[in-house]
């Protein structure tokens, strides 16, 4: 009889632990969330004339973006439908902006465009002395941009009117961010054709042009849009390093090395993490304020593209033809997905799908499937588990109670 009692107390242990087991197990996998890994699917893509190096941005559902055949499209961002196209003189290697009811960007036909957004009339151009490489950026009424002429513009984005150009002495492909009344803007130093002789970041005061500071790389600056984050700018270079530097002064606060030029991609910050691509065929992550690398994914080519930060993941292209899906905090691969051509475009993300283009001369939209962590039959399996465990050990406990019970009945009487 000892020896019962003994077994069956030891069986609702075992059985208590397993449910707690179990329910430790469905606490964890809801703790992290319904939502863990990605997978992706393509929504349409939109067939152009020429190499999309172009970034595409969105605007009340339309989707703008220019090619290599010259041509700005608006493409019903649902669909991939043209709504309207738009020639210039020839490629466009400009990202667009939108502002107040226009589509602005430059073309390498010398011109920066000012388009209406409903059915891409020219509402005013205005003509640089060589191409536009540079992406525009609206701030208060402002557009600025680069030109290959040497400049940084400031033009009325109403009108198109001049309100000052800074002389950079340089190219400027670089595309300008502003923080707080500065213009940032990268160049290239070049000389009878001779490229990769030096480069800077230029500080701008935003009203005047006047220059408040300028910080020396070791090779051009022509990053799309450097972010500020925390009063500090990041910015890449073709020297391999990226630095970050106060956007006051201007002073270096750190650089990280990598083992190749970091020509168009930006760095993207988020969650004190700053994510950037490398010609080392690397994403990188970084710890925001000391710069020391937290994780780095290895594709098969070079990441010219600057990556977009949307909830949980990083979405980024690369020469090797893939667009990638990576956990933002990890750097695992949530997925990829494999255009026709290298892919240098910026991603941007919109209503759950990564809209980019490829060098195969499409613009992709592919719809981001969110994916349970764990099969909801395998967590339904532990939580009954762990009922059954526990309705098992209070089962036995109940047995065991009444066994003693009984016990304690029959040796009262004798």
């Amino acid at each position: 009889m000892l020896a019962d009692r003994t077994r069956v107390k030891y069986a609702a242990i075992v059985f208590m632990v397993l449910g707690l087991l179990c329910v430790g197990f469905s606490l964890v996998i809801f703790k992290q969330g319904p939502v863990g890994a990605e997978s992706v699917c393509l929504r349409w893509k939109y067939v152009t004339g020429g190499g999309v190096l172009s970034s595409p941005v969105i605007y009340n559902g339309i989707v703008y973006v220019g090619s290599w055949d010259s041509n700005l499209y608006a493409l019903n961002a649902k669909t991939g439908e043209k709504i309207w196209e738009f020639k210039t003189g020839t490629e466009i290697w400009s990202s667009p902006t939108v502002w107040n009811g226009m589509v602005y960007f430059g073309s390498f036909d010398r011109v920066l465009y000012a388009l209406n957004v409903t059915n891409g009339e020219v509402i005013w151009k205005f003509i640089t002395p060589r191409a536009i490489g540079s992406s525009p950026t609206v701030y208060q009424g402002t557009v600025y941009f680069g030109s290959r002429a040497g400049y940084v513009y400031a033009l009325n984005a109403t009108t198109g009117e001049l309100k000052w150009k800074y002389q950079t002495g340089h190219f400027v492909d670089g595309s300008p961010s502003i923080y707080k009344g500065i213009v940032y803007v990268g160049s290239m130093v070049t000389e009878r054709l001779q490229y990769h002789l030096g480069g800077f970041l230029h500080a701008l005061n935003a009203t005047t042009g006047e220059v408040i500071w300028q910080f020396e790389a070791g090779d051009e600056i022509c990053t799309l849009h450097p972010q500020v984050y925390n009063g500090i700018i990041y910015v890449g270079s073709w020297d391999r390093n990226i630095y970050a530097l106060n956007a006051t002064t201007g002073e270096k606060i750190w650089n990280h090395t990598t083992n190749a030029h970091i020509t168009a991609s930006a760095p993207r910050i988020q969650n004190d993490m700053v994510y950037v691509g490398s010609c080392d065929c690397n994403v990188y992550a970084l710890n925001a304020t000391t710069g020391e690398k937290i994780w780095s994914y290895k594709t098969n080519g070079p990441v010219e593209s600057t990556p977009a930060v949307h909830n949980r993941a990083i979405y980024i292209g690369s020469v090797d033809c893939n667009v990638y899906a990576l956990d933002a905090k990890t750097g695992r691969k949530f997925w990829n997905y494999t255009t026709g051509g290298a892919v240098a475009s910026a991603p941007t993300v919109y209503e759950n799908t990564v809209y980019i283009g490829s060098n195969d001369y499409c613009i992709y939209a592919l719809k981001i499937n969110q994916e349970p962590i764990i099969n909801p039959t395998v967590l339904s399996t532990l939580v009954i588990m762990a009922i059954s465990c526990f309705s098992l050990a209070c089962i036995l406990v109940i047995k065991l109670l009444q066994t003693k019970t009984f016990n304690h009945t029959i040796n009262s009487q004798k």
